[in-house]
């Protein structure tokens, strides 16, 4: 390892030491990955637009290890009244578990991905997700809501 990242390392490690996340009451999360299948979460505090927590991996438990750093560092999970993220199933149930009184809203540029790029799996009638109203309908509830909502 190079002094510089162990040097980056040390100064990360200490200023998340003292992360205070008590306020935070809008979440947005989402995955990327830089080759292949390795994927990494990154969490936000939509309020103060200030990435809060990234870790590998992009399912339930990656959501549940957010959940128990978040409250690590004086958040409240039942005060977070909103998450964005895509439609990604593994999110959805670790959310449903993690952050019971949030409600999922999708973010708008996975609906239009989507609508632009009909996925067989949701939209089983690809010319009817060309239509926005029809692409909404067919995506599955989302989170504690019984219609999903998109931001």
């Amino acid at each position: 390892m190079h002094s510089w990242n162990c040097i980056s390392i040390y100064y990360v490690d200490k200023t998340r030491a003292v992360e205070d996340y008590s306020e935070v009451t809008t979440i947005g999360m989402d995955e990327t990955s830089k080759k292949g299948h390795n994927y990494i979460t990154v969490v936000a505090d939509l309020s103060q637009r200030k990435v809060i927590f990234v870790t590998d991996g992009k399912d339930s438990t990656t959501v549940q290890r957010f959940a128990a750093d978040f409250e690590a560092r004086r958040g409240n999970t039942e005060r977070v009244g909103l998450i964005t993220c895509d439609m990604s199933l593994g999110f959805r149930k670790g959310i449903q578990k993690s952050f019971e009184n949030s409600q999922t809203i999708i973010d708008k540029f996975h609906v239009i991905k989507h609508a632009n790029h009909p996925d067989p799996i949701i939209c089983p009638l690809v010319e009817d997700c060309m239509d926005i109203k029809n692409i909404c309908s067919l995506i599955l509830p989302i989170a504690n809501s019984e219609e999903p909502s998109f931001m």
